[in-house]
């Protein structure tokens, strides 16, 4: 024989069992219940909505203009002169210097957050070296992470060169990572890989130039947080993110 116990009760009620037994209807339920309380109150939920929208809008554009100005105002170009031996590790040690950059999230929201630009240009009487520093990253700080970095080198500030000369057709590009930004960069190879860049830059005629610009800025914790969660995903199986276009080119006159 078999015996079975039944155990009857009243149907479980509220928001949660709700959604869990009927989602559909759960959400067309609260549509419903939202639309008819909206609905006299309509013209008025409109202009207000949509007036709150654009300033939202103009103030986040003017916040955006006033960090690009601030960042501009006073900006400097130091050169680098760099020394007859180069440390092995010394770029590490520069970007490990200038981490200290990174400001506080209430400072970033309100000021943002500014980076720095390493450029290397070559034009027919060699090669310059420089660092392109906005004006609100204190000079000597950078100044001093560059000598210290590769002992024997000098900095200099010099005005802004004139990087695209007038009336000179221009071919552009920018290249970003091929595989996912959680995965670390290599940094120990056979053989330098800058030599192919000095070498692909050799050799310009009179009137030629040529640039290659790196920006750069620390990441911040929420940054550094995504990314390790992201490497937890991809070493348990799970899949990487889709990435955006890895280059652009462009070709213009100016």
């Amino acid at each position: 024989m078999t015996a079975t116990a039944l155990v009857t009760g009243p149907a479980p009620h509220g928001p949660v069992a709700d959604f869990l037994t009927d989602p559909t209807a759960f959400w067309a339920f609260i549509t419903r219940t939202v639309l008819g309380w909206a609905a006299p109150y309509m013209p008025v939920l409109v202009p207000v909505t949509t007036a709150a929208a654009v300033c939202v809008t103009t103030a986040r554009g003017r916040m955006r203009h006033r960090r690009q100005r601030r960042f501009a105002d006073d900006a400097r170009c130091v050169e680098i002169l760099a020394p007859p031996q180069i440390p092995a590790k010394g770029g590490d040690v520069l970007w490990a210097q200038l981490a200290g950059l990174l400001r506080p999230w209430w400072r970033r929201l309100t000021d943002g957050q500014p980076h720095l630009g390493f450029e290397y240009a070559w034009s027919p009487t060699g090669l310059g070296i420089r660092l392109w520093v906005p004006g609100t990253v204190p000079l000597g700080l950078v100044r001093r992470a560059v000598e210290a970095a590769w002992p024997g080198a000098h900095t200099r500030v010099q005005q802004p060169p004139e990087l695209i000369p007038p009336g000179h057709v221009v071919t552009a590009g920018r290249l970003r990572p091929a595989r996912p930004e959680v995965l670390p960069l290599r940094t120990e190879h056979a053989a330098d890989p800058l030599r192919a860049v000095l070498q692909a830059a050799t050799g310009m005629s009179e009137g030629e130039t040529a640039l290659v610009q790196i920006l750069v800025r620390p990441a911040t914790g929420a940054a550094v947080r995504r990314a390790r969660r992201t490497a937890r995903r991809l070493k348990a199986g799970g899949s990487a993110p889709r990435l955006a276009r890895s280059c652009c080119t462009g070709h213009n006159q100016y």
